[in-house]
């Protein structure tokens, strides 16, 4: 599980090829072990080099915020425009602001169980009307 910078890096891990400003490509050995990747806030601004995201064959759950300032939730467009039907990927875009992994969980936020284990939490904008 990667939030923001992170989740970049774990795509990176999974075969993505990252490329900062200027055409220079960020080296980034894979890691063969990963099998499936969960991304919160993906900032996808370093993979949009066509082909950037050609040899991530990892299963993704990745996560946005509606109203998300600093990463829109139109960044997972770029994973749905170039993964979509070749792998198992579940994008969900919560409404509100944004995800946030921190230990405090704001008091517009929510705890959540994360759906994928038992002891995870996630913290997510409230919806309406609850407390």
């Amino acid at each position: 599980m990667g939030h923001s910078l992170g989740a970049a890096a774990l795509l990176a891990l999974a075969g993505g090829q990252i490329w900062l400003a200027a055409g220079r490509h960020v080296e980034i050995v894979p890691d063969g072990r990963l099998t499936r990747l969960v991304l919160l806030t993906p900032p996808m601004g370093f993979f949009q080099v066509e082909g950037a995201l050609d040899a991530v064959q990892t299963p993704i759950l990745a996560w946005a915020g509606s109203r998300d300032s600093i990463t829109p939730a139109a960044h997972v467009d770029v994973l749905v425009g170039a993964l979509s039907g070749r792998l198992p990927l579940d994008v969900r875009v919560t409404e509100g602001p944004g995800i946030s992994l921190s230990w405090t969980c704001h008091r517009r936020m929510r705890w959540s169980r994360w759906p994928i284990g038992k002891h995870s939490l996630i913290c997510l904008p409230k919806r309406s009307g609850s407390s």
